[in-house]
Formats: C-alpha cells, structure tokens, sequence
C-alpha cells in the first residue's frame, strides 16, 4: 500500500538523451527523493543503487531511454522503487553471477539488497520492476 505520495520522473529529452545519463539522473534524483523522506543513510544507499540497476537494465532491454519511467514513493514497508520500460515481452530473471561475463548482476544486488522484488505486466505491453526497501535495511 502506498503511504505517501509518488515521485515520477522520465528520462530528459523525451527520451532522446543518452543512457548513461538517465542512469545518472535517476540515481541523483533518487537519493535527493530518499533524504527528502528521511531514510537513513543505508537506506538511501540501497535506493540509490537499485535505481541504478533497474534503471540500466531497463534501458540496456528496452533499446534506449524512450518510454523508461522511474518511480519512487513509500509503501508499509519503507522505499519502494518501481521502473517502467516498454519492453514487455523481456522479462527480466534472477540468476547465478557468472564471474566469466561483465553483465549479469544487477538482479543478484538488488535480490540482495530489497525486503522483496517482482515484475508486473503493464496495459501498453510494457513491464514494471519493482522492489520494497525497508526502513532499517
């Protein structure tokens, strides 16, 4: 259940802009939304480093930035942060690290780090990631 009120943000430029920057962006607005509800350092942290994951693998599956939407709001739990993409048919799954590849672990950290994380189909056809964070993580 949602506690407070969302924070949504989209890439800048509609879109347009680069990856990396959106990762930036969102990572920076999310650690700005956290000390504004006042979490606690780890808390914020963990926020800011699934914002980064989800967000990278959203635009890393949905080709680029465009229709990539962050938002963060607090639930019964703590922070949850949610990530839209339009990719709908990539469902993104958990596994093994494999220390031989360069990719691969962004779902094994935020498996880590989230009180609970899932995947929910959207109407357009895309998907959101979600995870709770707790409080006192």
């Amino acid at each position: 259940m949602i506690t407070n009120g969302i924070t949504e943000c989209e890439p800048p430029n509609g879109g347009a802009g680069s990856g990396t920057a959106w990762v930036a962006e969102a990572r920076e607005i999310a650690e700005k939304w956290a000390r504004n509800e006042g979490f606690a350092a780890e808390v914020i942290d963990n926020v800011r480093l699934i914002v980064s994951e989800l967000v990278t693998n959203a635009v890393q599956h949905a080709a680029g930035t465009e229709g990539v939407l962050l938002r963060l709001y607090r639930g019964d739990a703590g922070a949850v942060v949610e990530v839209w993409d339009a990719a709908g048919d990539r469902r993104p799954e958990l596994r093994a690290p494999n220390p031989d590849h360069e990719h691969g672990r962004g779902l094994a950290i935020v498996d880590a780090l989230a009180l609970q994380w899932d995947v929910n189909p959207l109407s357009n056809g895309g998907k959101a990631v979600w995870a709770a964070i707790g409080e006192h993580s």
